[in-house]
């Protein structure tokens, strides 16, 4: 092998392992090669296969991966300074060139068909994409490429999170307490505290927010009590992310379980296979309705590195319990947006794909009451007044 097939090979490495290549690295882990204490390196490969920062007690402030955590990243700069000082020394310039990689060596996604069509679903100053489809169709390689086309259009201080553990392209963000967090967000309760950074819509020019969310192995499916609830709390979860000027990609794959708003607000996107999608303009009785223009074909992979064989996890709890109570906050924003529902279901019905206003019984579908209690407080809604400030507080926000 000549030198330079050498330095070839070793910076060719270094971009397979961190996920840049066609190639899927499923078999090394982030501190190889540069880690030459056995024990270490075995000890660091043993915390990565078994780190679970959800069975921490305050998960909200583990970060996605154990390559990220504090003492994880002293132990590779203690070992890479060593390993890389040694090469310097001897003239190692294949060790050498593993430390920065090749980029020259990274996927080629160029003369990407109807990139402007992709750009276009994540223009706007909050979009919202619901995706979906069957397993092994790319939706996660699909909501990440237009996380990465919605961060060529960002500011520098704009903010990219997800329930994504691997993903390798969140932004690091402070919390109310001055500690540094990853953009793996697991919760509710995170989701909630990362979203309050540096904006409220109503209060102008809020900080530019982007959650990517996979609720497919998180949330189940759209039928039964994980339906239910995931037609319940996605409302208030997509108002505070409008209220807070935030976009969001969910990564779907049952459209029986979407929340009215997103009907309302969102895009649909139907992924066919790996490299076609087609964009529809509602969902009506779970099904996708009127596509908009023909499919989109050759779809490109990412340039985000996450791994695609992880199984996401989400949960409606708060951890943060320990430092407030926002157990009130959550309900007094899901009955604000069961309101919301109930009226414009009954007042407003072309926003629910019917001619007719809704029926009491699918209306509470929506909604965490009960169809006569639904319709007990339409009643004083329209009677009494009572509920229409936190009606008209979710119409100026999704406005």
């Amino acid at each position: 092998m000549t030198d330079q097939q050498e330095l070839f090979t070793a910076g060719g490495a270094i971009e397979w392992r961190d996920g840049n290549t066609r190639r899927q690295n499923d078999r090394v882990h982030h501190h190889a090669p540069h880690v030459q204490d056995d024990r270490i390196a075995r000890a660091l490969s043993i915390r990565t296969e078994m780190y679970e920062p959800e069975e921490w007690n305050r998960p909200d402030l583990a970060p996605g991966q154990a390559k990220d955590l504090d003492e994880h990243r002293q132990l590779l700069r203690v070992a890479g300074t060593e390993r890389f000082t040694e090469a310097f020394e001897h003239g190692d310039m294949s060790t050498l060139k593993s430390f920065p990689g090749d980029p020259s060596q990274k996927a080629d996604v160029s003369g990407i068909k109807e990139m402007d069509r992709l750009r276009g679903l994540m223009r706007g100053p909050a979009p919202i994409i619901y995706i979906f489809a069957p397993p092994g169709a790319g939706k996660t390689n699909f909501a990440l490429l237009l996380a990465q086309l919605w961060q060529e259009r960002q500011p520098d201080d704009s903010l990219l999170a997800s329930n994504i553990k691997t993903l390798e392209e969140t932004d690091e963000w402070v919390d109310d307490k001055g500690r540094v967090r990853d953009g793996w967000l697991g919760s509710y309760g995170e989701l909630t505290e990362w979203l309050k950074q540096d904006g409220d819509v109503l209060a102008g020019n809020p900080r530019p927010k982007l959650f990517v969310w996979d609720e497919v192995s998180s949330a189940g499916s759209g039928v039964g009590e994980q339906g239910y609830t995931m037609r319940t709390k996605m409302g208030p979860l997509l108002f505070k992310i409008r209220k807070y000027g935030g976009s969001i990609i969910v990564i779907g794959h049952d459209p029986n379980s979407v929340a009215p708003l997103v009907r309302e607000l969102g895009t649909i996107v139907k992924k066919i296979d790996v490299k076609e999608a087609q964009v529809f303009d509602s969902i009506k009785n779970g099904s996708a309705r009127n596509p908009l223009g023909d499919p989109i074909q050759g779809i490109p992979p990412t340039d985000l590195t996450y791994n695609d064989k992880e199984p996401t996890k989400w949960s409606w709890e708060d951890s943060r319990a320990d430092d407030i109570d926002s157990s009130a906050d959550f309900e007094d924003t899901m009955e604000a947006v069961a309101m919301y529902n109930i009226v414009t279901a009954r007042e407003e019905p072309e926003k629910w794909d019917s001619e007719e206003p809704v029926a009491w019984r699918k209306l509470a579908g929506a909604t965490p009451w009960d169809h006569s209690t639904c319709k007990r407080r339409y009643d004083r809604y329209t009677d009494d007044g009572k509920y229409r400030d936190e009606v008209q507080q979710v119409a100026e926000v999704i406005a």
